[in-house]
């Protein structure tokens, strides 16, 4: 009688442990980590992660890290868009003034934004590079000392780039 009651409780267990593992989802848990979206880019991100890649021996494989299945890839000339929309940028370093050149053709406007490596947005005043020009100066002082990146969104949706730049004194 004692078994009998030890068994049901060890199957009722496994069941209603079962039933609990159906509930989880995709989740992350790190250490930090944000998402940022704008009407043209999404950006998640987690800091915390060591390791990231499969191993594999002994007929086994161990994926390791975030696995993204739903990825969807939207160019197939990467290469060409990534040189049309990567604009050029000269000092970098800079103290102050930032010159911001189009590769290629000028054919269409860009808008320009500045961001901080943890994703703040700095508005700076010239923030447009218009159709025909293809060199803009940007007055950066104000800007505090710190790494950057400068985005370009090009008139159509999949027109965009970006560049790193560093602000010192």
């Amino acid at each position: 009688m004692k078994i009998t009651r030890i068994i049901l409780f060890c199957i009722l267990y496994s069941c209603f442990s079962l039933q609990a593992q159906t509930s989880l989802g995709r989740q992350v848990v790190a250490a930090a980590g944000e998402n940022a979206t704008t009407p043209q880019i999404s950006l998640s991100w987690t800091a915390g992660e060591a390791v990231v890649g499969p191993a594999s021996g002994g007929g086994l494989a161990l994926h390791q890290g975030f696995q993204q299945p739903l990825l969807q890839i939207v160019s197939t000339d990467e290469a060409a868009l990534r040189e049309r929309f990567t604009p050029r940028l000269y000092p970098n370093p800079t103290a102050s003034v930032l010159h911001i050149e189009r590769p290629g053709d000028a054919d269409n406007a860009w808008n320009i934004r500045v961001y901080s490596v943890s994703g703040q947005h700095f508005p700076i005043p010239e923030g447009k590079l218009a159709a025909g020009i293809s060199l803009l100066s940007v007055d950066l002082s104000e800007l505090p000392t710190g790494q950057y990146f400068l985005q370009v969104q090009g008139e159509k949706p999949g027109e965009a780039g970006a560049a790193p730049f560093q602000k010192i004194r």
